[in-house]
């Protein structure tokens, strides 16, 4: 993109700013419906090959991986996608009728306002991810009830600068959605280099907007991004991304810069910004209970698949396990990880700088217990690993590392702890501590002195240990100085929860900033939020676990029956199951088919 035309992109969508602040939000509705029939005929199959090539997956990958990674856009884009639309409309329509509905609350055990935003609606009770599932969102110490208040427009409208994420697609697209709709934003996105892919796509799922003037959209390097950012037609920044890169924006070029603008109080940035960034996540399990054997294996299946995924390269992704040293099921939880990590082949290792990160770890780590298992997609016949855009030439294979310390071996400036990997190295931590509550203590303080960041922590507590001591969940969960909180499981669900809040601690500020500042995808518009708190069962159907995901022409039928949800999307989906049974039929019978949907 030459600077000639990035003008010109902001110049029109300048022009529109103060029009689509002032637009009505009836009339703002025709947009959100455009999204979801657009996603409906979406051309997801093409979307999902291309991501898997910049994944480094195609011709000769297992099958169960390449599903998955496909599915990541056939599917997981179009859920989370159609979610938050369908509460943006719910919003719309609450606050077009004069009155936002008053939300329940509970005053938590330690004295603090909760407000009740999930189950609220039939859907939460039916999903079969969903059901059962509770969420909470923890208001600021002093607030007493939740208020809820739609934003104000900017009075003369204002332009955004969205900088896309790398590692997921529809980061990017939800983040446009939460800039226009909730705060009446026009926006610009820029694509991040590895899912330049997504460009035509986007511009297809956002058609309308586009074609109004109200949203533009293109595929840029970091000179680009930081041109956009820099432009004074820029009102806004957000952006998913390192905490590194958000200090550049906000602080300077150089480390010493930014230490000195931050003493001094004098950001570069003369502009808002919200974000999104990583976090160095606890998984913490307080030891009690009556384990059966299965539940180990389930909730070692679940840390497993949360790290294994993406090949560890998740802004949630666990980091750091603590445990009790003196936990009676540690040595057979540990069993069970490693039995199915030992199945989990490794997907190339496509993110840029994975192999560096990884090496670096491993540097400070020797005595790292690498468990090498086979690779997903084999190398070409010149032993390389490729991957689009441009057939770039990947790192060797970054098998998983997994470091056991001890809270006494850990330093005050632990770089594990301090240092978020974004490559497949995984910490196992232990505290002297036995009892549930001693331990569940010293592992929230560890979370909030040594580990970096605020963006989300995971807490496995066994039903008897809840009996037993009643209030120590709301306790931790209190304690705990994290924008979102999860209880016996992943917070992958939260995405596709149209109101879940996410971002990092409501007590982030820009010259302390580890995870992020603000929350993206309160549709609730609830206000002085600290956190989220999603609970589920302690075993769940909703639990994450890997290779579940469907071959690829159903899941490319899948996505629009989840987004628009209709008789000829289920006609289609059962169409495509039916094709795929009689394929299977005749190929056990020896006869070539071809490919459902070719």
């Amino acid at each position: 993109l030459r600077m000639a035309n990035l003008n010109s992109i902001l110049e029109g969508l300048s022009s529109k700013a103060y029009a689509w602040a002032h637009l009505s939000l009836e009339e703002r509705i025709p947009y959100l419906d455009a999204i979801l029939d657009q996603i409906d005929q979406a051309d997801r199959a093409s979307w999902a090959a291309a991501s898997c090539k910049v994944q480094g997956l195609g011709t000769g990958c297992d099958e169960k991986y390449y599903n998955e990674a496909f599915a990541g856009d056939a599917i997981v884009v179009s859920v989370a996608l159609a979610s938050k639309v369908k509460g943006y409309k719910t919003l719309y329509k609450e606050v077009s009728q004069g009155k936002l509905q008053k939300i329940e609350t509970r005053v938590t055990k330690d004295g603090r306002t909760a407000a009740k935003i999930m189950p609220i609606k039939f859907g939460d009770k039916t999903s079969p991810l969903l059901a059962g599932n509770t969420v909470e969102v923890w208001l600021k110490d002093g607030t007493t009830e939740a208020v809820r208040e739609f934003p104000d427009p900017p009075i003369n409208g204002k332009v955004c600068a969205v900088l896309g994420a790398g590692n997921q697609t529809f980061l990017s697209l939800t983040d446009v959605l939460d800039r226009m709709f909730l705060h009446s934003e026009v926006v610009c996105l820029k694509h991040h280099e590895l899912r330049s892919y997504s460009s035509p796509h986007v511009a297809f799922v956002y058609q309308k907007l586009i074609a109004d003037g109200y949203m533009a959209e293109f595929s840029g390097d970091g000179a680009q991004g930081a041109a956009l950012v820099a432009h004074p037609l820029v009102g806004h920044v957000h952006i998913t991304g390192g905490v590194g890169t958000f200090n550049k924006i906000v602080w300077g070029k150089t480390p010493s810069e930014q230490e000195a603008n931050k003493k001094a109080g004098t950001p570069v940035l003369k502009k808002s910004i919200t974000a999104e960034l990583g976090n160095v996540t606890p998984w913490v399990i307080v030891p009690g209970g009556e384990w059966k054997d299965s539940d180990l294996s389930h909730h070692a299946e679940q840390i497993c698949g949360a790290f294994t995924g993406n090949n560890s390269c998740n802004c949630m992704t666990p980091r750091v396990v603590i445990m009790s040293k003196t936990w009676q099921h540690r040595e057979r939880f540990m069993h069970h990880f490693r039995t199915h990590l030992a199945k989990e082949k490794c997907n190339p290792p496509y993110y840029p700088g994975t192999g560096d990160r990884y090496r670096r770890f491993l540097e400070q780590y020797p005595d790292a217990e690498v468990v090498k298992t086979e690779l997903s997609m084999p190398p070409n016949s010149q032993g390389q690993l490729l991957a689009e855009p441009g057939q770039r030439v990947l790192d060797e294979q970054t098998p998983w590392a997994l470091v056991h310390k001890d809270l006494s071996a850990v330093k005050s400036d632990e770089y594990g702890f301090q240092t978020e990997a974004f490559a497949p190295i995984l910490f196992f931590l232990t505290l002297p501590e036995e009892n549930s509550d001693e331990f569940a203590r010293a592992a929230v303080k560890v979370c909030n002195e040594k580990l970096c960041g605020t963006l989300c922590a995971i807490l496995v507590v066994h039903p008897d240990v809840e009996k037993s001591h009643p209030s120590l969940v709301d306790e931790l969960v209190g304690k705990l100085e994290y924008g979102m909180i999860g209880l016996n499981c992943w917070l992958h669900s939260a995405y596709i929860i149209d109101r879940f809040p996410w971002g990092g601690w409501g007590h982030e500020t820009l010259r302390d900033c580890k995870s992020g500042v603000g929350f993206v995808s309160n549709s609730l518009c609830i206000q002085n939020i600290e956190k989220s708190f999603l609970r589920t069962d302690f075993v769940s159907p909703g639990h994450f676990k890997r290779n579940l995901s469907p071959p690829t022409e159903i899941a490319t039928v899948l996505g629009g029956l989840m987004a628009r949800p209709s008789f000829l999307n289920f006609t289609r989906l059962f169409r495509t199951m039916l094709s795929l049974v009689f394929s299977g039929v005749l190929k056990a019978l020896g006869f070539k088919t071809l490919k459902a949907g070719s």
